[in-house]
This record gives structure tokens, sequence and C-alpha cells, in this order.
């Protein structure tokens, strides 16, 4: 069964240094998400997006400034 979801490898990339840069680890950044480490591992490498509401969060929760996101 073939998935409808598309990878965005340059959201992951974002995800990925947002959180890495953030007091967080995948890990912590998963519990305060309220979603496995595997789904958050998933939104760095690209391979799913985040809902619009829990991609807000890890923007509020890793501070990313407004003019630093690329989207």
């Amino acid at each position: 069964m073939e998935s409808n979801r598309k990878i965005d490898p340059d959201l992951g990339l974002f995800l990925y240094h947002a959180i890495d840069k953030s007091q967080y680890t995948q890990e912590q950044m998963a519990e305060e998400l309220g979603v496995s480490r595997e789904a958050v591992n998933m939104y760095c490498s690209g391979k799913r997006k985040p809902k619009p509401r829990t991609l807000l969060k890890i923007i509020k929760l890793t501070n990313v400034q407004a003019k630093d996101i690329p989207f």
C-alpha cells in the first residue's frame, strides 16, 4: 500500500535544526508534543509532515523567530 503523504526534506531539515538548537532532545520534544519519538524522527527526516497545530507547537517550543521560518 503506497502512502499519500509527500516527503518534504526542506521542512524536515528546518525542524531538525530547530530542535537541535533548542534545549530539547527529540525524545523530550516528543513528550512535549504528545507524540512518539519515532514521529518526531519522521518529522525531522522529512518523511512525515506534522499537523499544523503540532508544527506551531514545535516553532513555539524551539523559540524560532518568524524571520527564520522558511515557508
